[in-house]
């Protein structure tokens, strides 16, 4: 499957528009009509974008694997053995809230070793 055709597939599930997906890119919807045609192709930055939009990883925008977020998934068990957070939750978020969150407990727990500093293991 083309990177054309990933990014409209994504864009279709995730009920998006061509409008809300260049709003993001802060490009034209024509652009994202050039893009889904394979007419043009984006640059390395806004695949990186489109991937963190559509949570998946830009190997699989790229083709490289049809699993759409391995990696995510992969850290994503690590991070549930130890959490009382709802992951499903926190990626159906939108990628700058869901990004916001992160930062904010990835702070807290910096802040927490900086108090009272690392536990020895």
């Amino acid at each position: 499957m083309s990177l054309g055709n990933r990014i409209k597939e994504l864009r279709e599930k995730n009920g998006k528009t061509q409008l809300d997906v260049s709003k993001y890119l802060d490009v034209t919807y024509q652009t994202i009509y050039k893009y889904e045609k394979d007419i043009a192709v984006p640059p390395a930055d806004a695949i990186i974008k489109l991937a963190e939009y559509f949570n998946v990883t830009t190997d699989y925008l790229l083709g490289r694997t049809d699993e759409p977020n391995d990696i995510i998934k992969d850290k994503n068990l690590h991070m549930a053995a130890y959490s009382d957070i709802d992951l499903a939750k926190l990626a159906q978020l939108e990628p700058k809230k869901k990004k916001a969150i992160v930062d904010n407990i990835n702070n807290m727990i910096e802040m927490f070793y900086e108090e009272f500093g690392k536990k020895e293991e």
